[in-house]
């Protein structure tokens, strides 16, 4: 009964989609989406994010719970980062990574470039998960969504209308910006230079809006606005 958060198809027939929920379940079809079983991933987890290059091999990011025993505080739980890789299908996933305390937000990927982020830390990969480098920064507030362009530039979405390019793994020269104070749904790039973004108001006040840059983000003008419409 959890939210569907992420869906890919890797052709007509073979799709995955994630839920918003602590299960560590995934959902794949091999019909064409007529029916759904369970992939299950690892219990007490929580994904945001996934993403499979090809039918064989995919990745996935988020949290898993963890108990931190007395003293000094009492018992509790939190959660931890993590990453988890399968090279079946989803038939057995391995941990990649765990961080610290925290849940990682969003991945992006091109050919074996991996990146995640999280809530207070950033890592890179460069083989498709098998090993993990500190990008040294963090995205605030929350990342949300993120993509990348090629091997060398991205882009990450925060709450609050955060826009963060990445060049080279490092946060570019004035590329740390707040294009609007709503959250921001989606983001894709069709080149290096022309993307477009998708902001809305989850209250329907202010309406959706899409956004387009075509110097790579560095500026940004809207193209599209829905009155009290929410996308």
């Amino acid at each position: 009964s959890a939210p569907l958060q992420n869906i890919q198809f890797l052709n007509a027939q073979t799709g995955y989609i994630s839920s918003i929920s602590n299960t560590g379940i995934f959902f794949k079809t091999t019909n064409g989406g007529l029916n759904w079983n369970s992939v299950y991933i690892n219990s007490n987890s929580y994904y945001t994010s996934f993403y499979f290059k090809d039918a064989n091999t995919g990745i996935v990011c988020g949290g898993s719970i963890i108990y931190i025993p007395p003293p000094p505080f009492p018992g509790h739980n939190v959660y931890q980062e993590k990453v988890f890789k399968t090279t079946n299908g989803g038939q057995s996933w391995d941990s990649t990574y765990f961080g610290t305390s925290g849940i990682f937000r969003t991945l992006c990927t091109f050919n074996n470039n991996v990146f995640v982020f999280g809530e207070g830390s950033s890592k890179k990969s460069t083989d498709f998960g098998l090993t993990w480098t500190n990008l040294g920064y963090a995205i605030n507030p929350t990342p949300r969504y993120s993509c990348l362009v090629d091997t060398s530039e991205g882009y990450v979405i925060g709450d609050y209308g955060k826009i963060v390019k990445i060049i080279n793994s490092w946060i570019g020269a004035n590329q740390n910006q707040s294009l609007t104070s709503l959250p921001i749904n989606s983001i894709y790039f069709i080149n290096s230079n022309t993307g477009y973004i998708l902001s809305s108001d989850p209250y329907r006040s202010q309406g959706a809006h899409i956004y387009k840059t075509t110097n790579s983000g560095y500026n940004w003008y809207q193209v599209y606005y829905l009155y009290n419409g929410y996308m």
